[in-house]
């Protein structure tokens, strides 16, 4: 069965296969098995991504969300060799300067303020409370979310901004990238959706 979100991997795909692209010649698993598995996790109605292709693989980022994504895509820029910045959304997948790309990624919709996720429209989303449980295997987060708002009034984005806002905090917290999170709920109703991991639809 389809997903929404094929369709932007169709555009995303038609960049890369283009006859004579020259990028993306190495790691191509990184956009037909994990882009195309972050696009199915994270789409949903108003999101947007910046996507880096350079020979060596690719780096798709949610934006407007949290700044350590961000942060991620800046250091992603700095690399060595060529690279190429795209913004993907329903609207379509469009070529842009790197100096665009930057500007896109000093943009944030949601901001975590004294421990409450809040809009720049002003609307609170709710209180997180993080803990951390240490075990010979590693450390756990647990992310909970607590609002006089039901989830049923949040819009797709802005759960999945919650999801991301949340694994994001964990590393925060943690200081650390290897921190397993293992619940994240909202007024007690889990929001992290489990997908099956897909399949490659190239050989990498």
């Amino acid at each position: 069965m389809s997903h929404p979100s094929d369709v932007l991997f169709e555009r995303m795909r038609s960049v890369v296969e283009e006859p004579g692209y020259p990028l993306l010649t190495h790691y191509k698993q990184d956009f037909y098995k994990h882009d195309r598995q972050a696009l199915i996790e994270m789409f949903a109605p108003g999101m947007a991504f910046l996507w880096i292709v350079r020979a060596y693989g690719t780096h798709l980022t949610p934006l407007y969300i949290d700044g350590r994504y961000s942060a991620e895509s800046l250091a992603a820029l700095k690399m060595d060799g060529e690279a190429r910045t795209y913004l993907v959304s329903e609207v379509g997948v469009y070529q842009v300067t790197h100096e665009k790309a930057k500007s896109e990624l000093a943009r944030f919709d949601y901001e975590v303020r004294n421990g409450f996720v809040m809009t720049t429209v002003g609307a609170n989303l709710g209180s997180i409370d993080l803990t951390i449980r240490h075990t010979q295997k590693g450390q756990t987060a647990a992310i909970l979310f607590s609002s006089d708002r039901a989830l049923e009034s949040l819009s797709a984005r802005d759960v999945i901004a919650l999801q991301r806002i949340a694994l994001a905090q964990a590393i925060e917290r943690s200081q650390s990238l290897f921190t397993r999170v293992g619940e994240v709920s909202y007024n007690g109703q889990s929001i992290m959706t489990q997908r099956a991991e897909v399949q490659e639809v190239c050989a990498a």
